[in-house]
């Protein structure tokens, strides 16, 4: 395997959002910050895409328990839900959330900014409790006739434990309820009404993610290294990069990429925060503050990246890495890794 350093100064300057690993004792209730990182373009999503209109209404959902399931897909939607995937209303799902507090199955609404234009970035916090575990939220994808995106009955509790951290693909999903074809189609209302069903044709054939969510513990450490996504294929697949290390000052900390080109040469990109950029036909996950460049793949398509790390970096310090791969079978003649962040304890 092909070995290099990184320079101490690289990894001074990044930083994104985690924190470092600890076992905690499961605790009644936790609290989470999600940020949407919406990543949908006209280059990501080229085919008619909305340019100079693309944008995703607020954040809404609720905190719930299992016995309530505001949407789903093969479900008929409620009118908060179609509300909100025809308009970006958030009311009527709001007071279906309501209702469901009303009768025990639900705990806290949840209402938070949208992101205009796309794509960018929203966040927001909330509690949750054992009792009430579950998580619902979702966006409509503006413009569009009933098209969102969104997470339902997501359980934060697993294993017996809070989830630290998670991130979770966007998929398009269409309400069922209008039967515009495009973006900017009329309102034509579908009568009767279809099940709640994922988008896989026009205009999302074969198209990545719109974005993710990615759900972080904030009341409790999270690990190390956390996967942001963000891959783009070349020769051989994504190339995957992971990381490993405490970053306790002095112990090492290492970077490892796999399946990528033999021989062919990479630049790390080092960034401050995670700021989701369309860039050679995929997307730039950092924000670039340091960039490395001519690193050499191994005969393996393979690198790893190894520095102690240095002291006197704040706590709560976080890193966020992506390679980028000259790569022919790549848009543009380049691949990318998926992103790594990780935080200084």
């Amino acid at each position: 395997m092909s070995r290099s350093p990184v320079p101490p100064l690289a990894v001074l300057l990044l930083a994104s959002r985690l924190a470092t690993a600890g076992d905690l004792p499961a605790t009644d209730a936790a609290e989470y910050r999600v940020t949407f990182l919406a990543s949908w373009s006209a280059t990501t999503h080229p085919t008619e895409f909305p340019t100079g209109s693309a944008h995703f209404s607020g954040l809404v959902g609720a905190t719930h328990d299992a016995q309530v399931s505001f949407w789903a897909p093969g479900q008929l939607a409620s009118p908060g839900i179609e509300s909100m995937a025809e308009t970006g209303s958030k009311s009527l799902l709001l007071g279906e959330v309501a209702a469901a507090s009303a009768a025990g199955t639900a705990e806290s609404s949840l209402s938070g900014g949208g992101i205009g234009p796309s794509p960018g970035s929203v966040a927001m916090t909330f509690s949750v409790s054992q009792s009430h575990p579950r998580v619902t939220l979702v966006s409509m994808i503006a413009p569009s006739p009933d098209w969102f995106v969104g997470v339902h009955d997501l359980d934060l509790f697993a294993g017996g434990d809070w989830v630290d951290l998670l991130a979770v693909p966007l998929a398009p999903y269409d309400a069922g309820t209008d039967d515009g074809p495009t973006f900017l189609s009329p309102n034509a209302d579908t009568n009767p009404a279809r099940p709640i069903s994922e988008i896989t044709g026009h205009p999302f054939t074969g198209t990545p993610p719109l974005g993710r969510f990615l759900f972080e513990r904030i009341d409790a450490p999270a690990p190390p290294f956390v996967d942001l996504g963000g891959a783009l294929a070349g020769t051989n697949g994504p190339p995957a990069l992971s990381g490993a290390g405490s970053l306790e000052p002095g112990t090492t900390t290492a970077l490892a990429l796999q399946n990528g080109l033999a021989g062919a040469t990479a630049a790390l990109v080092v960034g401050s925060a995670a700021s989701p950029t369309p860039f050679l036909g995929g997307t730039l996950v950092p924000n670039p503050d340091v960039v490395l460049h001519g690193l050499a793949l191994g005969p393996a398509g393979d690198l790893a990246l190894s520095a102690p790390w240095p002291s006197g970096v704040p706590a709560a310090s976080a890193f966020v890495f992506q390679l980028w791969i000259a790569d022919p079978a790549g848009p543009f003649g380049h691949a990318a890794s998926n992103a790594v962040c990780a935080t200084s304890p």
